[in-house]
């Protein structure tokens, strides 16, 4: 990650209909946000975890059935991201105290910046 010619990690917390187009046919942008059109990505797996929690895939486990949050690991191609803010409901003020200074939200306007590259699947009963 240190070599300015690497890829970014983000993460993108979403539902577990859209992940799999996602994966079949790449992001496609958002045409609103509070940064502009583009997708929306963050640098921090705790704050896409946030998106995530809005959607809970039920899966049938050894177990019985299941809830969990899916979140899409990417990479960003250097020098797209085209904004960086503090997105949600939350102050900057709570965000910078539990984050830092990175911003939580990063926009990319063109979609074959951001590829994704792995599937986080977390509990909902741990969380």
């Amino acid at each position: 990650m240190g070599n300015p010619s690497n890829w970014y990690r983000g993460y993108h917390g979403t539902s577990i209909d859209v992940a799999k187009p996602i994966y079949e046919d790449g992001f496609k942008p958002s045409s609103w946000g509070k940064l502009g059109p583009g997708v929306y990505v963050s640098p921090h797996l705790e704050y896409a975890l946030n998106y995530a929690r809005s959607y809970k895939a039920k899966i049938q486990t050894q177990k019985g059935l299941k809830e969990f949050f899916i979140i899409i690991q990417v990479g960003v191609r250097p020098g797209s991201i085209e904004d960086e803010g503090y997105g949600g409901s939350w102050t900057t003020e709570k965000l910078q105290k539990r984050y830092g200074k990175e911003p939580s939200e990063w926009v990319i306007p063109e979609p074959a910046d951001v590829r994704p590259y792995g599937v986080l699947i977390k509990d909902a009963a741990l969380c």
